[in-house]
């Protein structure tokens, strides 16, 4: 199975110590595919072909949208 979570840096009440734990139970079984909404197409399907069971892959460009980000953060500490 695949879990797709776009923007998954992006979260209002960002908790990097709760995101763990959640990421961690979603690869208990899943894959996870965290992509930015502007990556192309082609990325995200070939993000999808890889992506195994316990993984994470994370699609993002940070040169093209790390001045953009919300809530201003870091794209260092993504």
């Amino acid at each position: 199975m695949l879990v797709l979570e776009c923007n998954g840096y992006c979260h209002r009440y960002y908790d990097p110590k709760q995101e763990k734990q959640r990421e961690k139970l979603i690869t208990q079984r899943y894959s996870l595919v965290r992509f930015h909404h502007k990556i192309s197409l082609e990325t995200l399907f070939n993000g999808i072909l890889q992506a195994k069971s316990g993984t994470v892959i994370r699609l993002y460009d940070f040169e093209q949208i790390g001045q953009k980000m919300p809530l201003n953060l870091s794209p260092l500490n993504v």
